[in-house]
């Protein structure tokens, strides 16, 4: 009697599969030094080995006729796709296209050679599985689960396969992960940056970065908005300025932004405002030019021909990465965060020097801290002074909703209305 072809693990890729008719057939990870397959892979087999043997111990569909459309195929597609979809603009990197770059990584590795008909419920149950194990917090699985849903519905739109649709419907009916769920971990709420750890960064941070903070401080800007500031976005007709984006987070669903500016922003940013209407206000190629002349102004040998003859040596003809003429907010973020362990490092200097060993017990003097966190400062100052409705406005909300998730809620003023009422 011929005998069940056995679930196996690939060494290669971690996967279990299984032979059928010739053909390896992977149905899902299997962790590195795990003897035992998965729940998931082994549901799989024991579903896929029932039909292989209800069919007489052949699988139903005719395997001979074509080969098949992968899963990498339509990771390839749907890549390609989101790519001139979710244009890239400024030389900035797209955050929904990394985020589909990364859900789709997670599904290569389990399921990149999986015919794409085969793919279901089971199937990406075990890639959100696999997304939990990488320690994505319980939000952002449900975000990535979605896109690859996305994916799905965009091979049928394509037809990318005859059976692109019923694959789609499929995967959408795996529900998303409920707070609470055991294992899964929840993202942590976004803060506001404490007074203290601004500006204790500040100081470390060249006029350029120290600038942008300031506005976003002062305005609720979001980091993109700042980042390609330009003279002819700026309305300085009146009072107050208004500054109206290139581009912006909201505007495929056709709203506007304006940015209103009043007498302390429009002190930050007069500094650098420029001839051309068309050039960035904050510009990493000038703060290198001007750190480099503060080097060599600060120089105390002199500078000889025999050195600028070994700087021309040095110099790198076609440099990997030349300087640019605005920021991005990843090298936006990076700044910040560089500043940031330069002060902490400075502190805890401080405090080996004057023998303070109480705070060196502390985890950081100053952590690292990202600019968007800047909006929900603003975001809570402007509720405290002005209320809820005036804080969406200049927040460009549509609804006091999305504000309320930006504004931390005033402690001492809840505090003091309770001891009023008793």
């Amino acid at each position: 009697m011929p005998r069940t072809p056995k679930l196996c693990r690939h060494k290669g890729t971690s996967q279990a599969y299984v032979t059928l008719d010739g053909r390896e057939h992977y149905l899902g990870h299997w962790p590195p030094g795990q003897r035992k397959p998965p729940p998931a892979a082994s549901a799989a087999y024991d579903e896929l080995i029932a039909r292989w043997l209800a069919n007489g111990r052949r699988l139903p569909e005719d395997r001979t006729a074509g080969t098949p459309t992968t899963v990498n195929e339509a990771i390839l597609g749907f890549v390609k796709f989101a790519q001139t979809h979710y244009a890239e603009r400024a030389g900035t990197t797209c955050a929904e296209t990394e985020g589909i770059k990364a859900a789709c990584s997670v599904l290569k590795n389990l399921f990149g050679r999986t015919p794409a008909r085969e793919f279901g419920p089971r199937a990406l149950k075990a890639v959100r599985t696999r997304m939990v194990e990488l320690g994505w917090c319980r939000t952002y699985v449900n975000k990535q689960v979605n896109r690859l849903k996305r994916m799905w519905r965009w091979a049928a739109e394509e037809e990318l396969f005859p059976e692109a649709a019923e694959v789609a419907g499929r995967v959408w009916a795996v529900k998303a992960i409920r707070r609470g769920e055991p294992g899964v971990p929840e993202a942590e709420p976004v803060r506001p940056v404490p007074d203290a750890h601004i500006e204790a960064a500040l100081p470390f941070m060249s006029p350029q970065v120290r600038a942008m903070v300031e506005l976003q401080r002062l305005t609720g800007m979001r980091p993109g908005e700042v980042v390609i500031l330009r003279g002819r976005g700026l309305d300085t007709s009146g009072c107050v300025w208004v500054y109206r984006p290139e581009y912006h987070k909201t505007e495929h669903r056709g709203q506007s932004r304006e940015v209103f500016l009043g007498p302390r922003a429009q002190t930050v940013i007069a500094p650098w405002l420029r001839a051309d209407p068309d050039a960035y206000l904050f510009s990493p190629a000038a703060a290198e030019a001007a750190r480099n002349a503060d080097r060599s102004k600060r120089r105390r040998t002199p500078r000889w021909e025999s050195h600028m003859d070994r700087n021309r040596l040095k110099r790198k003809r076609k440099p990997r990465r030349a300087k640019r003429d605005h920021y991005d907010p990843d090298s936006y973020r990076r700044a910040i965060a560089y500043a940031c362990n330069r002060a902490d490092r400075t502190a805890r200097a401080a405090a080996v020097q004057a023998a303070r060993a109480d705070e060196l017990e502390a985890d950081k003097f100053v952590p690292v801290w990202s600019p968007n966190r800047l909006r929900h400062n603003a975001a809570t100052e402007l509720r405290r002074e002005f209320g809820i409705e005036m804080a969406r406005i200049v927040l460009g909300h549509t609804t006091a909703f999305t504000t309320e998730i930006y504004a931390e809620a005033d402690r001492v003023q809840a505090m003091d209305v309770v001891l009023r009422v008793g």
